[in-house]
């Protein structure tokens, strides 16, 4: 599919509907062997008015704009993503995949999501998290990136009411965040099983970042969490080549 020009989503959040139902997916492929999208286009969300619907609601945490789930042999090429209510991309269970080219402008949304594997990007992205490394990935390769402001690159959240998450052998090099709350994140909730290992950041440039390198096993979203005694285990965990600035004294 070759996408030249401009698709535009709805202004009003309540048009965002399919057969008089409220859609979750803008567009979503699945299913689908030797997917190419690619073209130069630009898929806009006007997510300005999704943003002034309280943050931590279901509704708006749930609008993606594109998802490819389910599928063999994808490819996403030279494509520009502005302002969708939450998330820009999701790439859901996987198969020999290839990102290049991707622009994203994004003022409040997450820029991608990964649950899948053999993943190369480059991405110039503002906003929410960059990349979200999440349950289920495997030989994940991710490099080039520009990206800032915004919540930089996650390897979680995993283990959230005892949940079993499990990610291993990622890599994430030649990155330069921006004026960027955090930079290379682990973070896990206690409670937790599983693992996360053998992951490598590798040459990382920050630029007044204000959290450049956390890894968090106590994760929480809210005030309240109970104390447990067991984690996701995190280790084999490299960082190499790490340079730059860090708005706080403490960095690391």
């Amino acid at each position: 599919m070759q996408i030249k020009g401009e698709i535009v989503a709805p202004e009003n959040p309540s048009k965002w509907k399919c057969c008089n139902e409220n859609w979750m997916k803008w567009i979503h492929f699945k299913h689908v062997h030797g997917l190419r999208l690619y073209g130069g286009g630009r898929i806009h969300g006007r997510g300005d008015k999704w943003w002034n619907i309280h943050v931590r609601s279901t509704i708006i945490f749930s609008r993606q704009a594109l998802q490819i789930s389910n599928s063999e042999d994808v490819q996403l090429i030279n494509l520009n993503f502005k302002d969708n209510p939450r998330m820009h991309i999701i790439l859901n269970h996987l198969r020999s995949l290839f990102v290049s080219r991707i622009k994203i402008d994004a003022t409040n949304a997450t820029i991608f999501s990964l649950f899948t594997y053999h993943v190369v990007l480059f991405i110039f992205c503002t906003g929410d998290d960059c990349i979200s490394i999440v349950d289920g990935c495997a030989d994940v390769k991710v490099n080039n990136i520009l990206c800032g402001p915004g919540n930089g690159c996650f390897i979680g959240s995993f283990g959230k009411d005892g949940a079993n998450h499990k990610v291993e052998n990622v890599y994430v090099g030649d990155i330069v965040f921006t004026k960027s709350t955090n930079g290379a994140r682990i973070k896990s909730w206690q409670g937790g099983r599983g693992y996360a290992r053998n992951i490598t950041f590798e040459r990382i440039w920050f630029h007044e970042a204000a959290n450049p390198i956390i890894i968090d096993q106590f994760y929480c979203d809210h005030r309240n969490c109970t104390d447990r005694d067991s984690a996701v285990q995190i280790h084999d965990i490299k960082f190499r080549q790490v340079l730059g600035t860090s708005k706080k004294n403490v960095a690391v």
